[in-house]
């Protein structure tokens, strides 16, 4: 018998209020069992806010192994596709990813970051659907 598919749980780790223009990071972090690939979208609200930087959290590079990391900002339509993977399965928590957001000059009140699709899977090509659905956070820009 083949053993079960692994389990992913995503979070994400924003701030609840942040001021205008000053930027914050906001964290995708994942517990995972047999994780080989991610991919996902993040979505935001391009007209309060910017992506500044993303960077790969560590967790898919334990054990030493080298991974392939994919990102893709589309300002337009405030979309942030990620993609991790890497040779093998792997088991632990972590860092995904963090992304710097900035928002944008006279943004202000409440704009929601929300994973809009993501799909895991294992070494074996398959897919391991989200323990606990897909998040999402409401950040306050404060005037």
């Amino acid at each position: 018998a083949e053993p079960a598919p692994g389990r992913v749980t995503l979070t994400m780790d924003a701030p609840p209020k942040v001021p205008p223009g000053k930027p914050f990071s906001v964290k995708l972090n994942i517990v995972a069992e047999s994780l080989q690939n991610v991919l996902l979208n993040l979505s935001f609200d391009p007209a309060k806010l910017k992506v500044v930087s993303v960077t790969e959290g560590d967790v898919l590079k334990k054990d030493g192994a080298k991974t392939q990391f994919m990102q893709q900002v589309i300002d337009k339509t405030g979309v942030l596709n990620l993609g991790v993977s890497r040779k093998g399965n792997v088991s632990g928590a972590g860092v995904l990813a963090t992304v710097i957001f900035q928002p944008l000059g006279s943004a202000a009140g409440a704009t929601q970051l929300r994973v809009g699709a993501a799909n895991f899977s294992d070494a074996n090509g398959r897919a391991i659907p989200p323990v606990n659905g897909l998040p999402f956070a409401t950040i306050e820009i404060t005037k």
